[in-house]
């Protein structure tokens, strides 16, 4: 018999297993904990519930956004995190504010959503549909005509799964919030292919499939503030809000593939033909700014320049207007704004560019209070204007910061007098370190350390 050689395109659909995620899958069912029930409270049960955890706290990092380990709620896939979205949190923001029976979901959502809102109806909600523009845009401004004090739940996905249009959620999640809505975004076809701009996002949706992970492997990565009225009973596993036992298999393979794709977004973004559309630049008055195609901005100091074609070794950037300028993240050299600069590049040395007047706190791989290093934390400065920045902390593994244990040390960068100004820390959390190193860096390695008990200090240039 002839065998067939097929080209597999359909990876909006899903995409083949990565060899990561079949290794890992290979490596658990010959490991010892294969089986195991990791809510069970023996040994192998808890070898298997570190793993889970370990899983939990990758695919946290990766979404980014904020959104902490205890946040991952590990379901079957896209459609029951999009089915838990938007019962759980219509149900448990009802619960809150009996006022609160509305529901605006967009009229491109997943069939997963769309399908929802008969029953949704159902259970005495009434459902908008936010309509697109002609461009495939649903608008911050088309969302706000449907908000009132009775909505409990926008829900508007990441990026269109037939058109590939990549919507405005930020904006729509803040202009939700203004209204007293939580919000939620079907992150499943953007995650792994693009940054994700989650930051106020209440809850988001992924799906391991579509980026090389095993099919059947899902995740609600929804902020353990927000009230979710559980679907599935029976056991009471992740933390109440999704009963069964978890696929530890399944999880490890989508967490091997998850942080993958983070590093390697950057540069491969452009070359999976994803566009971040100009509008994260946010500025109507630099029309060049406007016609950028992969460029994005990363917050709201960093504009990342993926290098879209192979074997090249230097790479010209637009850098919009802006009065302070720009930093090169790795030399330290200035750029006036409304020009362009190229710079070498290569694999692990895309162009990154710093606007002046900003604050970034940078750390040797920290990401939780019992991972502290004892090295100091880098407070890199770019001057240009004045600047500030919020350094907030919390245990990173517990929910304990909804009962305020958390700490927030504000920075406050003087432009005209060079100096860092550091205030008195507020707050505190179990575990926290009360005496820390800073090391405050300029452009040009110009830097000082500074010892920090809590306690205002500043710091002169």
């Amino acid at each position: 018999m002839q065998k067939n050689n097929y080209v597999y395109l359909d990876y909006a659909a899903s995409a083949p297993m990565c060899e990561e995620a079949i290794e890992a899958e290979r490596a658990y069912e010959e490991s010892e904990i294969a089986g195991a029930n990791p809510n069970s409270l023996h040994t192998l049960g808890r070898m298997a519930y570190a793993k889970l955890e370990q899983c939990r706290r990758d695919i946290a990092r990766c979404v980014g956004g904020g959104f902490r380990p205890a946040d991952v709620v590990f379901t079957s896939g896209g459609t029951e995190s999009n089915n838990l979205a938007l019962y759980g949190m219509a149900e448990g923001a009802r619960d809150r504010d009996r006022r609160r029976t509305r529901v605006i979901v967009s009229a491109i959502e997943h069939d997963s959503e769309l399908d929802v809102v008969p029953a949704l109806r159902g259970r005495g909600f009434e459902v908008e549909l936010a309509r697109p523009n002609r461009e495939g845009v649903v608008t911050e401004e088309a969302v706000r005509k449907l908000l009132g004090p009775d909505v409990a739940l926008v829900s508007v996905m990441s990026a269109n799964n037939e058109t590939g249009v990549v919507q405005p959620v930020g904006k729509i999640a803040r202009a939700a919030h203004e209204a007293g809505a939580l919000f939620h975004t079907d992150a499943v076809q953007a995650f792994g292919r693009i940054p994700l701009d989650v930051d106020q996002a209440d809850a988001v949706s992924i799906a391991a499939h579509k980026i090389g992970g095993p099919v059947g492997v899902g995740a609600l990565v929804c902020r353990q503030q927000v009230r979710v009225r559980p679907q599935s009973f029976g056991g009471g596993q992740e933390a109440g809000r999704r009963a069964g036992t978890q696929d530890v298999r399944g999880a490890l393979a989508a967490r091997l593939r998850a942080p993958r794709d983070r590093e390697a977004l950057f540069y491969e973004a452009a070359a999976r033909l994803m566009r971040v559309f100009p509008e994260l630049f946010d500025r109507a008055d630099d029309p060049r700014a406007l016609e950028q195609k992969q460029e994005y901005l990363l917050g709201d100091a960093l504009l990342v320049s993926p290098v879209t074609a192979p074997g090249v070794h230097s790479w010209t950037t637009y850098l919009p207007r802006h009065a302070a300028g720009w930093w090169d993240l790795y030399d330290g050299s200035h750029h006036s704004g409304g020009h362009d600069v190229t710079r070498a590049v290569g694999v692990d040395r895309i162009p990154v560019y710093v606007k002046g007047g900003s604050i970034l706190p940078l750390s040797s791989g920290k990401q939780y209070t019992a991972e502290e290093t004892g090295q100091p934390m880098e407070l890199r400065v770019y001057p240009g204007q004045d600047a500030t920045f919020t350094l907030y902390e919390d245990d990173g593994t517990t929910t304990r910061y909804e009962q305020g244990q958390c700490s927030r040390i504000r920075l406050h960068w003087d432009d005209a007098r060079r100096t860092l100004r550091i205030d008195q820390r507020q707050g505190s959390y179990e575990g926290m370190q009360r005496k820390r190193t800073f090391s405050v860096t300029l452009p040009g390695g110009e830097s000082k350390t500074v010892k920090y008990n809590g306690k205002a200090k500043k710091v002169q240039f």
